[in-house]
Order: C-alpha cells, then sequence, then structure tokens
C-alpha cells in the first residue's frame, strides 16, 4: 500500500484512483506529514535515552505499522496524537479503534515491553503519558 493510501485508510477515506501519492524517494519530494513531525517529538526523547541503540518501523503481518516502532529489539512504541483539546473541560481525546487495538494486541506478542505515547500537540512536548499493557487494551 503506497503511503498516500495508508494516510487516506488512516483517515477513513477512500483514495482517489489515478492521483499520485504525495511521497516519491529517487528525483522526488518527499513531504513530511504532521504524524512526522508528532512521532519525531516522543522518538527523538526516546533516541536521547542512555539504553537506546536502535529504533525501526514496526513489521507486522499486513506490512509497516504508520504508529509503531520497535525500539532495541525488546520494546514496542505505538504513538497516537490528538491536534487540539476538545470540549468543555479543553481536554485530549486519543480513539482506538478496533485496528488500533489488534495491532497492539501483534506488537505484544513479539516485545517484552510495550508502550502507548500520547502525543498532546498544542504543547508539542512529546508524550504527555505513556500506558503500558498493565493497563489493557
Amino acid at each position: 500500500m503506497q503511503l498516500a493510501d495508508r494516510h487516506a485508510h488512516r483517515a477513513g477515506r477512500q483514495r482517489t484512483p489515478n492521483v499520485p501519492s504525495d511521497e516519491t524517494i529517487d528525483g522526488g519530494i518527499v513531504r513530511i506529514h504532521d504524524d512526522h513531525l508528532y512521532h519525531g517529538a516522543v522518538l527523538i526523547q526516546i533516541a536521547e535515552h542512555a539504553s537506546f541503540t536502535a529504533i525501526n518501523s514496526f513489521k507486522l503481518a499486513s506490512g509497516t505499522s504508520r504508529s509503531a516502532y520497535r525500539i532495541n529489539d525488546d520494546m514496542g512504541v505505538y504513538l497516537k496524537y490528538a491536534s487540539k483539546p476538545k470540549g468543555p473541560f479543553k481536554e485530549y481525546a486519543f480513539t482506538f479503534h478496533e485496528p488500533h487495538l489488534a495491532e497492539l494486541k501483534e506488537i505484544s506478542k513479539t516485545t517484552s515491553n510495550v508502550l502507548v505515547a500520547l502525543v498532546c500537540v498544542r504543547y508539542a512536548n512529546g508524550a504527555d503519558r505513556c500506558a503500558s499493557r498493565r493497563e489493557g487494551w
């Protein structure tokens, strides 16, 4: 699945056929999407930790995850972001649909630790909270 198709799929939209994707690698333009920036806020903090040795996109049976990363060899990090607070109390809402939960379950089968990093974009200061698998999903 092309990157633009994955963006459309994640947003619940169908991609228009015959429309070129936003990203090309060989001699083309690579656009940085919002989720790249927001994930980067968390990933750089992880990379700066003394125990950090490697980071890779998480490979799932369905393909490469757009939200999960393997840290070193034993940890999975699943990233969600909310772009602005909502409601009367200005709270950040993080929605986990069935495909998100299925991805978390698949990740938990191949790593000894799984963290969920919730990024509140307004403050752009990394994860507001991390939840471990012990908190359930």
